[in-house]
């Protein structure tokens, strides 16, 4: 089981945004428990990769960039790939818009994420990328976001949960979509 947790922080009394949380996982028992991430930040929404490799997640770092509203903050959030055999971390979104919500294809060929790049306010749209952060392509559009992907097991449809913001209101279903390029 893979979640995140605050329980390195230094002081667990401190604003959410001050915490250290950080990825970890632990057999389904409750034994085992490894932390695989150091953040000293904020790391969470962890996914491993179907081959037990890697795991997706998102990672705020300290550098601007712009929140859910498109408005500028203090710390980016960005779509990072940790390797659980010791290579070097990889920032798929490279973004200064909010990236979030990594999903990986069953057959390991993409990660698809939710990002409000498009700079629509309180909008995000899915894209795809390769593990290795190449061949970046959105793969929604419209005046729906669309966020929290996941992938039904042939790999050949994302389910993602599509809403429409505004005023403190948010209407949302859960949607099927096509997905070209898994399982080919």
């Amino acid at each position: 089981i893979f979640f995140n947790s605050a329980r390195a922080t230094p002081d667990l009394k401190a604003d959410w945004g001050d915490q250290w949380i950080d990825v970890y996982s632990m057999a389904a028992d409750g034994g085992e428990l490894r932390r695989h991430t150091d953040c000293k930040g904020t790391c969470t929404y962890p996914v491993p990769s179907p081959d037990g490799r890697w795991i997706a997640h998102r990672r705020r770092l300290p550098t601007p960039r712009r929140d859910w509203e498109q408005q500028s903050t203090e710390a980016n959030s960005e779509v990072v790939l940790t390797s659980l055999t010791g290579a070097p971390e990889v920032n798929l979104s490279r973004s200064p818009a909010y990236d979030g919500w990594p999903m990986w294809s069953p057959d390991s060929r993409w990660i698809v994420f939710a990002t409000n790049r498009d700079g629509a306010v309180a909008t995000g749209q899915l894209y795809r990328v390769r593990p290795d952060g190449s061949d970046l392509q959105r793969i929604t559009d419209g005046p729906f976001s669309h966020v929290q992907p996941s992938f039904t097991p042939d790999g050949k449809s994302l389910l993602v949960y599509r809403l429409v913001e505004w005023g403190g209101t948010e209407i949302g279903q859960v949607a099927k979509l096509p997905f070209e390029g898994g399982e080919e």
